[in-house]
């Protein structure tokens, strides 16, 4: 199992998730960037996967719209807050590059924190807990598997046109499976949580909010950036709850 070294979480630090920037278009990502400037004091952003609808190397900071996401980055970085961004099933190929262009910090697997109350937090991106849908898992591994990581940002044409067809083939495939095949599993979550060690599972994905009992943790899943429960906050007193920092309506 990968060892993971927990973060420690500070009052006020933010949770996202599912943001989907289409890299093409600077005017898709401009409600990000203008949220991203009201960071001021804030010591830690997690961002749960698919920052991007889809990423295949520093290739794509030719457009407008992927260039202008990535100086916001490195602009709220350098501003003091520390940003973390967990891959998601669009931008699976996040790496050193974006690294060192923004100042952002790249997990592969999972975050591990802890509040200020010691609560235990897993966060997930959440693909893996749709565990009923076998051969989207099969496909995840390949993706994600060395080979495809280093031929990729060498091959950038090609790339971009693999993820475009795949975007395509996967919302198709999405709109034929039945419903509980897609949906995440509270079995997995649960093995998840246990595996751990975790009082609290915080995942997005699905881009629907949900937040229950999970045996004895508990689980949240977030809204997509800009839905009501599309940002968390560390609460005072250290627990996790929705967030009055979200973008303005209609600028999500």
């Amino acid at each position: 199992m990968t060892r993971l070294d927990p973060i420690q979480l500070e009052v006020g630090n933010l949770v996202i998730a599912d943001l989907h920037l289409a890299v093409e278009d600077a005017s898709s990502v401009d409600s990000f960037v203008r949220w991203l400037e009201t960071l001021e004091g804030v010591s830690r952003l997690l961002i749960l996967g698919d920052l991007f609808d889809y990423w295949v190397g520093m290739s794509q900071a030719r457009y407008a719209g992927t260039e202008e996401a990535l100086a916001a980055l490195a602009r709220c970085v350098a501003r003091g807050t520390g940003i973390d961004v967990l891959l998601g099933n669009r931008d699976f190929l996040l790496d050193a590059g974006f690294e060192r262009r923004t100042g952002c910090r790249v997990h592969t697997e999972a975050i591990l924190g802890q509040t200020p109350d010691a609560t235990r937090v897993l966060f997930l991106h959440g693909d893996e807990l749709c565990t009923l849908d076998r051969r989207y898992q099969l496909l995840r591994r390949v993706l994600r598997s060395w080979p495809v990581r280093f031929v990729a940002p060498r091959l950038p044409g090609l790339a971009n046109l693999a993820a475009r067809h795949l975007r395509r083939v996967s919302e198709k495939d999405l709109e034929r499976k039945p419903a509980d095949e897609v949906r995440q599993q509270r079995a997995a979550a649960e093995a998840f949580v246990l595996r751990w060690g975790a009082d609290l599972l915080v995942c997005g994905h699905a881009h629907r909010h949900r937040d229950e009992p999970l045996g004895k943790a508990r689980w949240i899943v977030l809204d997509a950036f800009g839905g009501p429960a599309g940002v968390m906050e560390v609460l005072p007193g250290g627990a996790l709850g929705v967030s009055e920092r979200g973008p303005e309506p209609g600028d999500g």
